[in-house]
Order: C-alpha cells, then sequence, then structure tokens
C-alpha cells in the first residue's frame, strides 16, 4: 500500500485520500513559504479542502472504572447498540478513503473490549497513524508488545493523582494506580511513546506538582486540562469539581509547567484580534470529529448534537453534507454576539460544545468560559505589573 508521507520514528504512517497526496495538495505544501514541519503544513491544507485528518473513535462506552467527574452515563457494561468488530472494520475503510490522518482510539476504555487489539490492528494495515487513550488498567506485557509489533504511535495514559489514595479515590476503583502507573513503566520499557494525561481538579490539585515530578521520573511528558466538563447526558453536578479560582490562578501562572497546558504562553494566544474573531470557532467538525461506540458522528465527544449515524449514511456524506458541520465551518468567532466585543476575546478558550450543553447554544457566551477568561487576565495583569513571582525550590511541592 502506498503511504505518504513516509514512514518515520515519530509519525508512523499517513496517507492522503487513496493513500496518495493529491497532485494540487503536494505543489501547494512545497509553495508553502511558512516555516512549519510538514505535517503541520499537510494539516493546513487537509482543513482547507475539508479533509478530516483527524477522528476520535470511541470504540466502547464500557470501562472497568467509575470515575466521579467521568462524562460518560452508563458506562459500567457494553450497550446492545455496540458497533461490532465488521462494522468498526468498515467505518475505518471509510475513514481512510476520507483521508483521514490520525485515529484516536478511546471509550469509556477501549481495552475493555475482548477485540480491540483486531480493531488496533485493522487499523494500521490502513495506515492510520494511532493515539489511544486508556486508564492503564488492563495493560500487562503481553499487550504492550503487541503495541509494539503494531507500531501505535502514541498510549496516553489517565493519571488523576500522583498517590494511590487521591488517585483511586477519584477513580473509586482500589488498585487502579498501581495498574496505570505499571502500564507507563511497560510502554515506556517497550519504547512506545507514552503520555501521562491529568485532569486536573480540587480532589487532585494538591498533587498536580508531584505529577510532574513523577513525569520527569519516568521520562514520559504529561498533559494537564484544567476544566471539568458536564456529563453527556446534560447534567452539570461534575462542574462543581473545577478547580477554585485561586486553585487556577496559581496553576496558570507556574511558571515549572511544561507545555500543552493552558498557560499565558500558548500558541493560541497568538495573533491579533480581527485574526482570532476571524478564525473558526472550533475545530471540531471543521478538521476533525468524533464517531461514538454506536456509529453516531458528532463534532466531538461532548458536543450534545448528532450529525449523522453510520449505520444509515457514509461517513463521506455526514462529513461533507451534514447540516450541523455546514454550519460549524462556516462559523466564525465574531459570529458570537455577546463574545466578539469583549475586551477579553484574546484570553478566551470558550468551547461551541460546552456552550450549547450550558446554555442551549453554540453561539452564546457562557459562564465557565467568561470565568477562566477573566482569572487569565487577572494573572496576565499581575504579572505585567510585576507582582505575580516565581516560586523558590522552599515552595516546590504539594499545595
Amino acid at each position: 500500500m502506498p503511504i505518504w508521507p513516509p514512514t518515520n520514528s515519530n509519525f508512523c504512517c499517513s496517507r492522503i485520500p487513496n493513500n496518495n497526496p493529491p497532485p494540487d495538495l503536494v505543489q501547494t505544501v512545497a509553495n508553502s513559504e511558512k516555516k512549519l514541519p510538514l505535517l503541520f503544513r499537510i494539516v493546513e491544507e487537509t482543513v482547507k479542502k475539508t479533509i478530516p485528518h483527524s477522528v476520535i473513535f470511541e470504540v466502547t462506552r464500557r470501562c472497568n472504572l467509575d470515575c466521579v467527574m467521568c462524562y460518560v452515563v452508563g458506562h459500567d457494561s457494553a450497550h446492545p447498540d455496540e458497533l461490532s468488530l465488521q462494522e468498526i472494520k468498515g467505518i475505518l475503510a471509510q475513514l481512510a478513503e476520507a483521508g483521514a490522518l490520525r485515529l484516536n482510539l478511546s471509550g469509556g476504555e477501549p481495552f475493555s473490549r475482548p477485540d480491540f487489539l483486531e480493531i488496533v490492528e485493522h487499523a494500521r494495515s490502513l495506515a492510520f497513524n494511532i493515539d489511544i487513550t486508556t486508564n492503564g488498567t488492563l495493560i500487562g506485557p503481553a499487550t504492550v508488545r503487541r503495541l509494539k509489533e503494531l507500531a501505535v504511535w502514541r498510549v496516553s495514559v489517565s493519571l488523576l493523582g500522583a498517590t494511590a489514595k487521591t488517585h483511586d479515590s477519584i477513580t473509586q476503583r482500589p488498585g487502579s494506580f498501581s495498574r496505570a502507573l505499571n502500564a507507563l513503566k511497560l510502554l515506556n520499557e517497550q519504547g512506545i511513546k507514552a503520555r501521562i494525561k491529568t485532569l486536573v481538579m480540587k480532589q487532585n490539585f494538591g498533587e498536580y506538582r508531584e505529577i510532574m515530578a513523577l513525569s520527569r521520573e519516568l521520562d514520559i511528558p504529561y498533559s494537564f486540562d484544567p476544566t471539568v466538563s458536564s456529563r453527556n447526558d446534560g447534567s452539570l453536578d461534575t462542574l462543581e469539581m473545577n478547580l477554585t479560582d485561586d486553585q487556577f490562578k496559581e496553576l496558570v501562572r507556574d511558571p515549572t509547567l511544561g507545555p500543552g497546558t493552558l498557560s499565558l504562553d500558548s500558541k493560541e494566544l497568538e495573533g491579533s484580534r480581527q485574526e482570532r474573531l476571524a478564525g473558526h470557532m472550533c475545530k471540531a467538525g471543521v478538521s476533525f470529529c468524533d464517531i461514538s461506540w454506536n456509529g453516531n458522528v458528532l463534532p466531538c465527544m461532548q458536543y450534545p448534537e448528532i450529525a449523522g449515524n453510520l449505520r444509515k449514511d457514509s461517513f463521506e456524506t455526514i462529513w461533507r453534507d451534514a447540516p450541523l458541520f455546514v454550519k460549524l465551518r462556516n462559523a466564525r468567532k465574531r459570529d458570537a454576539p455577546e463574545c466578539k466585543e469583549c475586551e477579553l476575546l484574546p484570553l478566551c478558550f470558550r468551547c461551541p460544545a460546552t456552550a450549547a450543553i450550558e446554555k442551549g447554544d453554540a453561539f452564546s457566551a457562557y459562564e465557565s468560559a467568561c470565568r477562566t477568561a477573566r482569572l487569565m487576565d487577572e494573572v496576565r495583569r499581575s504579572r505585567v505589573s510585576g507582582a505575580d513571582t516565581q516560586r523558590d525550590d522552599s515552595q516546590e511541592g504539594p499545595s
């Protein structure tokens, strides 16, 4: 099977539609004067040409943990409508034909499917670049060896604390911390790119620096997300687990945080106000989408509206013609009437899905985004005034 760009150690196997790059795309990328890595330049062009360069595929909703903040409702068992292995293989073929490059396989807990490694194997046979999101508790030596054989690009493991006491209290499953930690070590030993993913919230805020220290000890990068989402049935009880104002500001101003964490140094904050207003509200439905365990296609995991179902229509039809996707592709940040004149716009990370859940309108302002922008602004102002000082070594450690 022709693969383009060529396989390398950092980006396993990627394709453009029909596994060969369209001549006009090759020429456009070749003529680009931007000093960006080839992959990023390709992604830019796929966005312009409405090619879904990335797809999140929730292969199951079942999970062996019961995390207190989980947005998935009813995840304790498989649903009778869950896609079969053959259906998933057919969908993967459609995604390859549509030109998808990256595939994030998640759940629920994807390894709770007995046939999950068969799914991964088939996806790799279609030259997808595979990223797996897992809680790590079902990963053992044999599984890791198979993942290495299949040249999986990355495995992201959720770590919700630096201690078993904290992590296990959040997952509500004793022993889950030690198993997640063991999975990270096994992945590292086999040379598989691993990542620690942590949802930072009230319950584990006091250990975020210890997680950073653990990351350094294991030589595995981490990613912090300080935003707890509502549940997918519309329940908002989980929002109470979000960081307090003081905790959020302390996290954002921490000079020791690595890249990939919400901060004033984020690349997403670059550009003029007009450039931001002209940009898409979100890339969901524009350059990526989500496929749920029952074949529903959504802009993202959280979006409360379905674009279509793959048991009824082809992926190509849904991706190109679904009214929801067309609306999102045409929408710009300036189309949010309450937001376009806001002075905090440059610091705003508003999410159309969260707006739709909290306010019933993807174009509306909503409290959690306004709060985040306000707190970011307070940190920015303190930094400009010089009141924001870095911690010394004696301040390192749990809060």
